[in-house]
Order: structure tokens, then C-alpha cells, then sequence
């Protein structure tokens, strides 16, 4: 496979795979050629959403002719979702808002054809050929974790007394607000044996037992308790 990304990707999202067997940069011709049980797999998303994967056996950025040919028990998969935090990834939070960071998951990544994953615009004609039990399954959504308890009030410092006025007394603070509970992931897509392009033609071809699965989404975490006030 090949794996895709601009810098930017790099920063905030898993790059994607592209071709478990095979990625052609242009137009591919296939004749009397066999893809049998290969796999295309998008990794994990560490901090952001989980990476997306096209082309379990064959990924092209051209048009494509495939001619007596056995496409055969494929697959591709998108990656788990992973989870973050509502401020940059090393950075120490501000609490702007007297409350804790947020915890969110991300959504798993796409899966998208078996057997062939096309770029924008391009196409495939398929002749004498069979795809048999591809197979897809989208990557699942990573919960949002329970948000953090707030932290406890600053306790009151007393004072002294000075011609019946106290002098540098501070009141008990307010106890810090609890984290929301963070937003869960949300499923990735799944498309079956053939995906993207413009169009796909067949002629005297077979799609058989192609199965397309999306991920699970997952659930939202927990409200953190507010802090409790300081002590007098």
C-alpha cells in the first residue's frame, strides 16, 4: 500500500492507504490476472480520526481495464477513531472557562472497495471477470472519555483585625466546574467491492458475495462533578 498525506495531514490526521497489492499512479490495464486475499488496513487515529483505506487488492489514480480476471476474498479496512483533548496535542490547558479540558473521540476511517478504489474521474471496464467475497468494513468511532472532576475551591485565608476592620482576608473560592463528558466518534463508511471513479462498466462479469459493514459509533462519556467549594 501507499500511504498519503500532506504536512498538515501529518499534524492532525492519520494518513491514508492506498492499494493493498497494487496502486497504479496513472491508467492500468489487467489481463488473465489474479488478486487473491490481499488487504488494505488504515491505521489507528493516536490523537484524530482513524485513516481511511481504498483498495483492498488494487488502488488507481487512472482509468482501469480489467479482462478475464479473478478478483478473490479481498479486503479493506478503516482505522479506529482515536481521542483528544479540546487544546492542542502537548500543550498545557488554560482553564478560560474555570473547567477541565474535553476528551473527544474521532470518527473511524472509511473503507472503500474490496476489490478496486478509483480516484476522482477515473473509470473501470471489467470483461470475463469475477469478484468474489470482497469485503469492507469501516473503521469504529472512539468514545469520548468522562470529563474530569472540577477541582476544589481555594480555601478562605483569615486576616487580622485592625481597629475593628479585618485586613487581608480572602473568601473561600468557588469550586472548579466539572468537564463536559467528550463527543463520541462517529462510524466509518464501508463501500463493497468496487468504489470511487466516475463509472464502472461490466460485461460478462460478476460481483458475488461482496459484503460492505460501517463501524460502530461510539458513546459519549460522563460530565465530570464540580469542585467542591473551598473551607472556610
Amino acid at each position: 500500500g501507499r500511504p498519503i498525506g500532506t504536512a498538515e495531514d501529518a499534524q492532525n490526521l492519520a494518513a491514508d492507504t492506498l492499494g493493498g497489492a497494487l496502486y497504479a499512479g496513472g491508467d492500468l490495464v489487467l489481463d488473465n490476472v489474479h488478486f487473491t486475499r490481499n488487504s488494505a488496513t488504515g491505521s489507528s487515529g493516536a490523537e484524530f480520526r482513524g485513516a481511511s483505506a481504498r483498495g483492498g487488492a488494487v488502488y488507481a489514480e487512472g482509468d482501469v481495464v480489467v479482462a478475464r480476471s479473478l478478483f478473490d476474498r479481498n479486503r479493506v479496512s478503516g482505522g479506529k477513531g482515536g481521542t483528544s483533548s479540546d487544546v492542542a496535542p502537548g500543550a498545557e490547558p488554560v482553564f478560560r472557562t474555570n473547567t477541565p479540558p474535553t476528551y473527544n473521540g474521532f470518527p473511524g476511517g472509511a473503507a472503500e472497495g474490496a476489490d478496486i478504489a478509483l480516484a476522482p474521474g477515473a473509470t473501470v471496464e471489467a470483461a470475463d471477470s469475477l469478484f468474489v467475497r470482497g469485503t469492507a468494513r469501516g473503521g469504529s468511532g472512539a468514545p469520548g472519555l468522562d470529563g474530569q472532576d472540577g477541582k476544589k475551591g481555594a480555601r478562605a485565608k483569615p486576616g487580622t483585625c485592625d481597629a475593628g476592620v479585618n485586613v487581608g482576608w480572602t473568601e473561600a473560592g468557588d469550586g472548579q466546574d466539572g468537564a463536559r463528558g467528550g463527543r463520541g466518534g462517529d462510524a466509518g463508511g464501508a463501500v463493497g467491492s468496487i468504489a470511487g471513479g466516475a463509472s464502472v462498466t461490466l460485461q460478462r462479469s460478476a460481483i458475488v458475495s461482496a459484503v460492505a459493514v460501517t463501524g460502530q459509533a461510539a458513546l459519549a462519556g460522563i460530565p465530570g462533578r464540580g469542585g467542591a467549594g473551598g473551607d472556610g
